[in-house]
């Protein structure tokens, strides 16, 4: 599937130009990280904040892709990851996440 191929190229040069990482069981993995986002929703009590980071990463850095409820570090600051997706040909990941501790 090009279209898919091509993405995964485009992500490994993006990585090159902005060297940005993610940590995941100890190991800095290449990435390509969203802007991350703040959110205030209603909730029982009153606002609740939601904050959070989508990370795009080739599958071949990776010795086994994080799973959902993973936790992961990303300029210091921990997120779980709630949902994993990968390209149709299966060369790179999206990772959902939200910042670790929410309602902590």
């Amino acid at each position: 599937m090009p279209f898919a191929s091509d993405i995964a190229s485009a992500l490994e040069g993006l990585h090159r130009e902005l060297g940005s990482y993610f940590t995941f069981s100890g190991t800095q993995i290449p990435c390509v990280a969203s802007m991350a986002s703040l959110s205030a929703n209603l909730e029982t009590g009153g606002l609740g904040m939601d904050q959070g980071l989508r990370l795009y990463v080739k599958t071949d850095v990776m010795a086994t892709p994080p799973r959902v409820k993973s936790v992961v570090t990303y300029e210091d600051k921990q997120y779980v990851i709630d949902s994993v997706s990968a390209s149709p040909d299966g060369s790179f990941h999206r990772l959902e996440c939200s910042r670790y501790g929410k309602g902590a």
